[in-house]
């Protein structure tokens, strides 16, 4: 799932999150790219300063395909912005169809 030319923007926010007490970060991607699980991936691996190959799949926390379909290039004619959350390596994960991708760290 790593892609080195992801469309993910750098992350706003604190430089090093602290779990539980931690801002939200944010990270943009381009919808209409088809790479939205690539961009949430890279996301998180850069919040966590680990490399998204190496990290549990995305798959774990949410199905992909069904991801791609609500918030990518799959909505065509879409008039309202989607926004889907899911939990992953210790994150609440909101990815929307506008291209925002916010992190929030997990109390744990």
């Amino acid at each position: 799932m790593r892609d080195t030319d992801s469309t993910a923007e750098p992350l706003t926010g604190p430089t090093s999150p602290r779990i539980g007490d931690a801002a939200p970060r944010y990270a943009t991607y381009d919808p209409t790219d088809g790479e939205v699980c690539v961009a949430v991936a890279n996301a998180v691996g850069e919040t966590l300063g680990r490399d998204p190959a190496r990290m549990e799949p995305l798959a774990t926390a949410v199905d992909p395909d069904a991801l791609a379909s609500l918030v990518g290039s799959d909505r065509p004619n879409a008039v309202a912005t989607t926004e889907v959350t899911f939990e992953y390596l210790d994150h609440e994960v909101t990815v929307s169809s506008d291209g925002v991708i916010e992190l929030d760290p997990l109390a744990r």
